[in-house]
């Protein structure tokens, strides 16, 4: 019986893979820390929820070898492109990403939106407020929204996928 469940959650795509997030022990009330989205090649993309949400994606969920994005010079959500360990993402899954990190900050609706990005290693949580942290080994993407990019995104999104 365990079996059969188990290959009807992988026949479901629900099988666990390296780009799932680490398991954390939860109570059952719990909601996410993040929003989950699916880059075009289906990359999974995660958005913290708000501050405090935030340090909990960056500091417990992602991994290490995981890219880091963020809108630069405005407040917004951590965004996390969950690649393989040892890949690197496809630029489709690089753009997807940046877009839902200009969507979910205060740069939201601007034509253009400079976005940072890293490796979730070189980042480090600041003293003081809950979301505030410090990067380096940052890419700087000179972002250019696309309206049909971010329709797409926001059809793929789960609000609790843990």
């Amino acid at each position: 019986e365990e079996r059969a469940a188990l290959e009807a959650r992988f026949d479901a795509g629900e099988a666990l893979d390296a780009r799932a997030p680490r398991e954390r022990p939860r109570g059952p009330s719990q909601a996410s820390p993040f929003r989950e989205y699916r880059a075009a090649d289906g990359t999974r993309i995660w958005v913290g929820k708000g501050a405090a949400k935030n340090d909990a994606l960056t500091f417990q969920h992602a991994a290490p070898h995981h890219l880091w994005l963020h809108a630069r010079g405005v407040p917004g959500a951590h965004v996390v492109l969950a690649v393989d360990k040892n890949r690197t993402a496809s630029d489709e899954a690089l753009l997807d990403a940046a877009t839902l990190a200009a969507h979910h900050s205060d740069a939201k609706g601007a034509p253009r939106v400079e976005v940072s990005a890293t490796l979730v290693r070189y980042v480090r949580k600041a003293k003081g407020a809950p979301g505030a942290v410090t990067f380096t080994q940052e890419k700087t993407i000179a972002l250019r929204l696309e309206p049909e990019r971010l329709t797409r995104l926001v059809k793929t999104e789960r609000t609790n996928p843990v």
